[in-house]
């Protein structure tokens, strides 16, 4: 079946879920399948995107980390949604836990939370150890239709950003509690060391990442216009930015447009 999301990669070993309903460990030098695992309960199937597809199709990226593959699968919560946790080097399950969402986009890791998004909706957060469940992110703020989901979202240290949401703005969060402790408009965010990088609605800028975090105004050390923008990675010393009408590029330390494509 087709993997919707980019695989993890860990120890010389590639992790993969894909659509068929399972994850599976290959080697990463010949590819050879290492061993699979199924988390869903059979081999039940249905149409799923012009596909025969599992009816617990892993549609989450996958998070490995201290000998540990992190995963879920399922899209409806009526035939049952799991959250897995099974060895690395075996596929042997050490946890699993039924669930009441529809689990869809990449995981992240915290040193004691696993976070997972839901698509639209905002972020599930559980105990990394047990799968246990311990609340959703901004369910206990009331922003209107702007809940914290989106489909990206990272982790800095203890704080996590996940966006953009209903409303276009980008949330970040405590990884110890549920509530939005500040909302910015973004696209998407970058952090590399102290500086975070967000893509807004035609402009990028560059903010120091520990006022940005704590809310202490968005002063800005640069920004730049950019007409066209999705998403947005780092790469060395230059930021690229996706768009609908192609790449553009742009110096981290200055914001002058290095390249267009």
């Amino acid at each position: 079946g087709p993997s919707r999301f980019a695989p993890a990669i860990a120890q010389g070993r590639v992790y993969a879920g894909c659509d068929d309903g399972y994850l599976y460990c290959l080697d990463l030098t010949t590819g050879d399948v290492l061993w699979r695992y199924r988390p869903g309960d059979g081999d039940q199937r249905m149409a799923g995107n012009g596909r025969d597809i599992s009816q617990w199709p892993v549609r989450t990226g996958v998070c490995v980390d201290d000998g540990v593959v992190y995963l879920a699968a399922g899209l409806f919560p009526n035939l049952g949604t799991y959250l897995c946790a099974v060895d690395a080097r075996d596929g042997r399950e050490l946890w699993k836990e039924k669930q009441g969402i529809s689990p869809q986009g990449y995981l992240l890791l915290s040193p004691t939370r696993l976070f997972v998004p839901t698509g639209r909706t905002p972020f599930r957060v559980f105990e990394r150890a047990t799968g246990k469940h311990l609340g959703s992110l901004g369910k206990t703020q009331s922003w209107g239709k702007d809940l914290p989901g989106g489909c990206s979202a990272l982790v800095v240290n203890e704080t996590l950003a996940t966006g953009p949401g209903e409303g276009g703005n980008i949330h970040l969060f405590d990884v110890q509690s549920t509530e939005t402790i500040v909302r910015t408009p973004g696209q998407a965010l970058v952090v590399d060391g102290r500086t975070a990088f967000i893509l807004r609605d035609r402009e990028v800028a560059a903010l120091n990442r520990d006022e940005y975090v704590r809310g202490q105004g968005l002063r800005e050390r640069w920004t730049a216009p950019c007409p066209s923008g999705d998403i947005m990675i780092k790469v060395g010393d230059q930021l690229v930015v996706g768009g609908e009408s192609g790449i553009t590029v742009f110096a981290a330390d200055t914001g002058k447009q290095a390249a267009s494509i």
